[in-house]
């Protein structure tokens, strides 16, 4: 577990999300040891690239694709923020917030820990065929993957997608190394309840202030 050094703040967040930006962070081997604990438990969770910010730089360019396809909501673009439109500072990189009902289950889910190192780096054409990432003819290819509740890991792959093609074990070995894990528990258990709606709203403003890569997805 790692601890932040205090950075100044740019834009004013509710303090009590101060822990998920500040620390402290877990690695997976950490979060796993806790994890038991917050079964069931509803929050907001972040992941953080806490390695050299030199090694995300590489080939970034994705094409976000809509539910219309090309005919509407495709974007092409690079995960990097420029500094002139960030709007908080942080000592890391954030490359995901989320929220849930379960945060044990939801993290599990991002993760995917066990099974093959690579997940989505493979995609079964209409053909039968299999195509990889790393193979495309094009500059710039999408992002494979189920659905949201695996989208940290997708992006993880995408981004190491031809590092994967010589080590295999190269997404698995970036994120036990180098990505670390925050979590704030939100919930009162009662019936009624205004922390469903502060896990909402909260989620939404730091994906606005953070600006998380991998939360980044085609326009509907």
């Amino acid at each position: 577990m790692s601890k932040s050094a205090a950075l100044p703040l740019t834009f004013n967040l509710p303090p009590q999300l101060h822990s998920l930006i500040s620390g402290p962070f877990y690695s997976v081997a950490e979060w796993q040891a806790i994890s038991k604990t917050l079964k069931k438990k509803a929050g907001l969770y972040t992941f953080w690239w806490v390695g050299d910010p030199a090694v995300l730089r590489g080939d970034q360019l994705v094409k976000f694709v809509g539910p219309a396809g090309e005919n509407g909501g495709t974007h092409e673009s690079c995960f990097t923020i420029r500094p002139e439109n960030l709007l908080l500072q942080t000592e890391h990189t954030c490359l995901y917030v989320g929220k849930s009902t379960n945060l044990q289950a939801r993290i599990r889910q991002h993760l995917l820990w066990r099974g093959n190192s690579d997940v989505f780096l493979a995609k079964k054409q209409a053909d039968g065929s299999v195509r990889r990432t790393s193979l495309y003819d094009k500059p710039v290819s999408i992002i494979y993957k189920k659905n949201t509740s695996c989208q940290f890991r997708a992006g993880m792959e995408y981004l190491f997608r031809q590092e994967s093609v010589e080590d295999p074990e190269t997404v698995r070995r970036m994120i036990r190394d180098h990505v670390r894990i925050s979590y704030l528990p939100i919930s009162d258990g009662a019936e009624r309840t205004d922390a469903f709606k502060r896990r909402f709203y909260w989620e939404d403003l730091l994906i606005g202030v953070l600006q998380p890569w991998f939360n980044l997805d085609g326009e509907r």
